[in-house]
Formats: structure tokens, sequence, C-alpha cells
């Protein structure tokens, strides 16, 4: 542990009184700085506290899951993130598209498809995050539907995108469209 976040923790554990902010900054310095397992083990201390997690709660708890590669344990936050009714929460639900940069494409995938069957429009950095599944799972129909909805939002020229876009095509076969974004670009 570290010794700032050695020192942070034995200060928490003096107060009498914990509320959702100092839960969530112990919890966000163990995901920044680790240990991230902390961070998880707190979020568990903090619900069965009887302090319910918020909306602040969750990225770092997610990212925590995703850093340890503790898919059950992702699952089971992914589950409260529903519960607590922050699943249309534009930064919990970027958050759980992290879901894809350790390899859990289908997760990644339905945290993506519930988002945008609970109305909420997923960001540049929700599709940037996406894109690596859809080519891992060589899904190309999910990929150019995210292209276009990239064009349609206007974020079409965001390079994050423009180069997601380019290795997604690329990764598919579809080379045509890939050299076609990279001349365009």
């Amino acid at each position: 542990m570290a010794p700032t976040m050695d020192y942070a923790r034995k200060l928490f554990d003096t107060m009498p009184e914990r509320d959702a902010f100092l839960w969530n900054t112990l919890i966000r310095g163990y995901a920044d700085r680790g240990p991230c397992h902390e961070a998880i083990v707190l979020y568990r201390n903090m619900h069965h506290s009887g302090l319910s997690p918020d909306n602040y709660t969750f990225p770092f708890v997610v990212r925590s899951c995703t850093v340890q590669l503790a898919l059950r344990e992702g699952k089971e936050v992914h589950c409260n993130v529903i519960k607590y009714g922050f699943h249309s929460d534009v930064f919990v639900q970027s958050s759980l598209v992290s879901y894809v940069q350790n390899g859990f494409y289908k997760e990644g995938l339905s945290v993506l498809r519930d988002m945008v069957a609970s109305g909420t429009q997923p960001n540049v950095v929700t599709l940037v995050s996406i894109l690596p599944a859809c080519a891992s799972l060589k899904f190309l129909d999910l990929g150019k539907l995210i292209h276009g909805f990239g064009i349609k939002v206007g974020v079409d020229s965001d390079m994050a995108l423009m180069n997601a876009l380019i290795a997604f095509y690329g990764k598919c076969g579809n080379l045509d469209t890939a050299r076609s974004l990279f001349k365009g670009w």
C-alpha cells in the first residue's frame, strides 16, 4: 500500500461517521494509486455499512474491477448500478464499457446495449472504447452502426474515434473503408 494511501486509510478508519464523500474519496484513491483490490473491498464495506453508493462511487469501482480482471465483481457492481438507478448515468455507463479494455467484449457490448435502451447517448469515449470489441468479435454491422452514430451526432471527425474506426475496419478486413477514412481524414 502506498504511504499516502496507508495514512489515508488509517485516518478513515478512525472516523466515527463516514459519508458517501469520504468513502468515495478513499475508493478513488485506491483506484488511482492502488492497490485496486482495496477499492473493491471498500466498496463492499460501504455497501455493508448501510450507505448506498452513488454515481461517483461506481466509475472508480468498475475501473478497479477491470484493472484486477475481476469479472465476477464487475458483474456484481453492474447489477448494483441497475439496482440503485444509475444505469442511465453517462459516466457510470462509460466506465462499464471499460470491460472491453480487458477483453470482456460481450459484457462491454451488453452494457452499450443497455445504455442505448435506457435512452442514454454514448459519448465519444464510449464509442472509442467499444470498437475494439466489435473488431475482435468481427461484428462489422455493429461497428458500422457506431460509425453512423458518430456521424449523426457530429463526432466523426474526433481523432481518437477516427483512429479506432480505421483500426476496426482494418481488423475486420474492410481495408477499402479503412483506407478511405485514412485518406479523407
